[in-house]
């Protein structure tokens, strides 16, 4: 996956080592955030595309994520394989 700015400048390669993503979206702050179906996680990525790691894996119920989204109001919605539908509220590091 290759990310870019507003402008058409690459921000980063993401994940040459990866399966290929279920869905990718991303938030008001440029945050990214990518559903990895055959790991069962999604990953999140900074605005400048630097990876901060696992955002929600099996622990949260997480299970072969297909699609997702970050609505207005900083939660994220993620519907999985089997068609339930899961709902979070994205916290920051510092909130």
């Amino acid at each position: 996956m290759v990310a870019f700015d507003g402008h058409g400048q690459l921000l980063a390669e993401l994940g040459k080592d990866w399966c290929q993503p279920g869905a990718v979206c991303a938030d008001d702050g440029g945050h990214l955030y990518v559903a990895l179906r055959e790991l069962n996680k999604v990953m999140a990525f900074g605005p400048g595309g630097e990876a901060l790691g696992p955002f929600l894996t099996t622990r949260h119920g997480i299970e072969r994520a297909r699609v997702a989204t970050v609505t207005g109001d900083g939660h994220f919605t993620v519907v999985l394989s089997n068609g339930t539908v899961h709902v979070f509220r994205i916290q920051y590091p510092g909130q």
